[in-house]
């Protein structure tokens, strides 16, 4: 399997599961909205990690724009999707962390972490 399928199969796993907890806490979910937020949200995800990098690297980095952009996805998950969710800011791991449950109704960890789950693109 090449880089690009892997991507899209991991794409399509945590939008699935993006959807079934969507349905599992009263919310409607088309696929291709819930995809969208999905890749909103993996942005959103890729900038804070960026900046939690600076925060790291700099003494001095956009404390205020990780401050909003962490509210935004929070803000995101929580009207769409309905489940737990919290931001971090360790540049070594992912900075957006979901509980999600997945179409067979188990529940799971989602770090956008491919090492771990498998659902990174």
């Amino acid at each position: 399997m090449n880089e690009q399928q892997r991507k899209y199969i991991a794409k399509r796993q945590i939008v699935s599961a993006m959807c079934a907890t969507a349905e599992a806490n009263g919310n409607e979910c088309k696929w291709y909205e819930m995809e969208a937020i999905a890749d909103r949200l993996h942005r959103i995800e890729t900038t804070l990690g960026r900046l939690a990098e600076e925060g790291c690297s700099y003494p001095v980095y956009d404390d205020v724009k990780q401050e909003r952009l962490e509210r935004l996805a929070l803000k995101i998950i929580r009207d769409t999707i309905g489940c737990k969710a919290y931001t971090q800011r360790d540049p070594r791991g992912y900075c957006i962390r979901m509980y999600l449950i997945d179409e067979n109704g188990d529940k799971w960890y989602n770090v956008w972490d491919g090492e771990t789950t498998g659902l990174a693109w």
